[in-house]
């Protein structure tokens, strides 16, 4: 068994309640030496307050329960990290799950509220189904969606802007010298691509480049040996692209490859995105 309130209380030679009332930063009307010396005692033994037992006397648990869909992308482990952090500089701890589907991913969200987390931040796909999520703002617990979610209406969705994004990233290149880009937006039904899609017609549009729709290969890049082949076949069109934008880091690492093993140089011959 741990060290308690009490075994602190009694090498300090205080009672539990000023003890506690120290250790929980409620201690305004104890001297200096007095909180000086519980702390150290604290510390020497060890002492670890018990959360479960705080959570009952606050009526909070200080906890957040997180819904990912995978853990396999560098941005999605980014935002995880950045959250996580931003947790714990607020003394909020996080329960994280990933869900393999939908129907999982609604016993997750069951299981936390369970657990008394006080409040959700779920990641989101395309095709996610809306109620759950809804019937969780109807119910007033704190919910915060994270990703592209075209059904997302009166949800609170923190996202980026991806037709921007593209349409910067696009203007980079054309500002390079660039005219002939080659963009790979992955699955062209999902709302992002469409809207990465949108953004790069935009940026060619405005600098009067002619769209070459050979360029644009969607709805296909699912597998490596898709990204692998496909950026191949690019570099074989009569004028192939001097620029290729990817949808994520691990399509760019692939498409890389593909290009050494072509002879070209990154970026030397060929700018990667």
């Amino acid at each position: 068994m741990g060290i308690t309130l009490k075994d602190v209380a009694q090498e300090t030679g205080f009672c539990i309640q000023t003890v506690s009332d120290v250790l929980n930063c409620h201690d305004t009307r104890y001297s200096e030496a007095t909180r000086r010396k519980i702390r150290k005692v604290a510390d020497k033994l060890e002492y670890q307050p018990d959360r479960m037992a705080q959570a009952m006397v606050r009526g909070r648990t200080q906890t957040i329960g997180m819904v990912a869909t995978n853990l396999t992308t560098p941005v999605t482990m980014e935002k995880i990290e950045a959250i996580c952090h931003q947790a714990w500089r607020m003394e909020y701890q996080v329960y994280l799950a990933v869900k393999k589907n939908e129907e999982a991913g609604q016993k997750i969200m069951r299981d936390f509220l369970g657990r008394r987390v006080e409040g959700l931040i779920c990641f989101t796909g395309s095709g996610c189904d809306p109620a759950p999520y809804r019937e969780l703002i109807r119910k007033r617990v704190p919910t915060v969606l994270i990703g592209s979610f075209e059904k997302a209406k009166g949800l609170p969705v923190v996202d980026v802007d991806a037709a921007e994004g593209l349409s910067q990233t696009t203007r980079h290149l054309l500002e390079l010298g660039h005219r002939d880009i080659a963009f790979l937006p992955g699955r062209y039904l999902a709302s992002f691509a469409q809207g990465r899609m949108a953004g790069y017609r935009r940026a060619l549009k405005a600098r009067r480049v002619p769209i070459r729709e050979k360029l644009i290969l969607a709805d296909r890049y699912i597998t490596t040996k898709e990204v692998y082949r496909q950026t191949k076949r690019l570099m074989k069109l009569a004028r192939p692209p001097t620029a290729i934008i990817y949808s994520n880091d691990q399509m760019a690492l692939i498409g890389m490859h593909a290009l050494w093993a072509e002879g070209y140089q990154v970026p030397g011959d060929v700018s990667v995105v």
